[in-house]
């Protein structure tokens, strides 16, 4: 399953803002038992816990308990595997854009990135933000941004990662870090790592930096994937794949 969604762009005009890219920090994963079987009882990633999210989210009840039937008898969603979307809806909500999808048997992701807000300040306008984006823009679309979070979840799994961008005044965007990424759900994870694999943007071409991984668990709970957010002139766009 694989989802492309357009984000906000980057932001409004001020003062010039820097800053040193932190050191990337040692990938934190979340593991649980590797069956269904093993994850009954609390946490986000417990039954009760999974059902309430699904419901929270706009799934029927009806269809909820449907979905968690064939999660109780081991059987992968469409959300997990690589259905075609059915719906998809974009929004702003508390800081953040979010891009609700809906699946073919009715489960859904859900995926996130913090948007910087603005605010006037003595000599330009400086960012803040709801949750941990800040920086302060340069121009139109333009300006340094740090500890900027893109996050997807799907009931079964919640995946992250942060980054630093910076898009110059009348120049080509650059990623400049991208660390800190987190997978927590009910298999045991491998093979993760956070990338920027496109530094910075040409006049046709992206920048792009990525969160991929694996899981060691069977059945309907194995996974592998990754999240990619796409910088370029100013705009962010993400693309995703269970």
């Amino acid at each position: 399953m694989r989802i492309r969604t357009a984000l906000v762009s980057a932001c409004l005009a001020g003062l010039a803002f820097t800053t040193a890219a932190p050191a990337m920090a040692a990938p934190q994963t979340t593991t649980s038992a590797s069956a269904a079987s093993s994850t009954a009882s609390t946490g986000e990633f417990s039954r009760a816990s999974i059902s309430s999210w699904l419901t929270d989210n706009g799934v029927s009840k009806s269809d909820a308990a449907r979905l968690m039937k064939s999660w109780d008898a081991g059987k992968k969603w469409d959300s997990a595997t690589a259905s075609k979307a059915v719906s998809s809806r974009t929004y702003t909500e508390n800081g953040y854009q979010v891009t609700r999808t809906v699946f073919p048997d009715a489960s859904i992701a859900i995926a996130s990135t913090e948007l910087p807000a603005t605010s006037s300040s003595s000599g330009g306008i400086s960012v803040q933000s709801i949750g941990s984006c800040t920086g302060t823009s340069t121009g139109p679309n333009s300006g340094a941004y740090q500890n900027c979070k893109s996050t997807i979840k799907s009931g079964n799994a919640t995946v992250r990662f942060t980054f630093n961008y910076t898009a110059p005044r009348g120049g080509y965007s650059y990623f400049d870090w991208a660390g800190d990424q987190v997978i927590s759900g009910i298999c045991n994870v491998t093979n993760e790592r956070t990338s920027i694999d496109i530094k910075k943007q040409t006049e046709v071409q992206a920048a792009r930096a990525s969160h991929k991984w694996s899981t060691t668990c069977g059945g309907a709970f194995s996974t592998s994937g990754y999240q990619t957010v796409m910088l370029k002139n100013g705009y962010l766009s993400e693309d995703w794949s269970f």
